[in-house]
């Protein structure tokens, strides 16, 4: 009966970067199936940003470079405690190992050919959690919407509606059903993690409302939001060693 995440989390970003600098890769065959300028007072964009558009809604059909990479991160926590997610739409997968083995060469990698939808369910009763990378054969991007195989996102002008269809691992158990964010205010900041500037974070909308309507498992619950996005113009490990963050509402 307790809550999904109890405790008091703080803001807390961790960065540490490095002067490596690593090689190239090279397309991945078969393109398959793999489980798993400045800123202004008017809130405008403080560093180039391709994960949302000008209103700082999510935008799907940016081109991310060779061994590059793009995410839009979701989680939520219902009103009672009990229920949470965790959502992370990716355009090459920087956790990845198929992507890494396909960066070793010397040629580009297209990071279409590893896209996919990673969701985790915390709950009681029922926790979930899903990580099939698919190809680009497999995938389709435009502004509004990204198809990742069964799955699908897409933005109605008003709010990010999530159609979910993915098969567990290490238990191939289905996850299915239709998540809608409702942002109550949306923010087109972003910021360079790196002094080159070739990886940036921004939040779409740090505060919103969710209703999650899942058949499997069944779960029908309303609560608290966050989604922003990450972007990079090169392969994740030429810049950091590590990755860690979290973050909470602030009183």
């Amino acid at each position: 009966g307790s809550a999904v995440w109890p405790g008091d989390p703080r803001l807390d970003v961790g960065l540490r970067t490095t002067e490596r600098r690593d090689a190239g890769g090279w397309p991945f065959p078969g393109g398959g199936e793999r489980p798993s300028g400045p800123g202004g007072a008017d809130g405008g964009p403080l560093w180039p940003s391709g994960g949302r558009g000008p209103a700082g809604e999510p935008r799907f059909d940016p081109v991310v470079p060779p061994g590059g990479y793009l995410w839009w991160y979701l989680d939520a926590l219902s009103d009672d405690g009990q229920y949470g997610l965790t959502i992370i739409a990716f355009v090459g997968s920087v956790f990845s190992p198929y992507y890494a083995w396909a960066r070793r060469g010397d040629a580009p990698t297209n990071p279409d050919n590893f896209c996919a939808l990673n969701v985790a369910l915390y709950s009681r009763h029922a926790r979930r959690w899903t990580m099939t990378e698919r190809g680009a054969a497999h995938n389709r991007r435009d502004r509004t919407h990204f198809q990742i195989g069964p799955s699908q996102l897409r933005w109605n002008g008003d709010s990010l509606v999530i159609d979910v269809d993915e098969v567990g691992v290490p238990l191939p158990r289905r996850v299915r059903g239709r998540i809608q964010v409702h942002p109550m205010q949306l923010f087109s900041f972003s910021t360079p993690l790196d002094a080159a500037g070739r990886h940036r974070w921004g939040p779409l909308a740090p505060q919103a409302r969710i209703e999650v309507d899942l058949s499997l498992p069944e779960q029908r619950w309303r609560g608290n939001a966050y989604l922003d996005s990450n972007e990079g113009d090169e392969p994740f490990e030429r810049s950091f060693t590590e990755w860690d963050w979290s973050r909470s509402l602030m009183a």
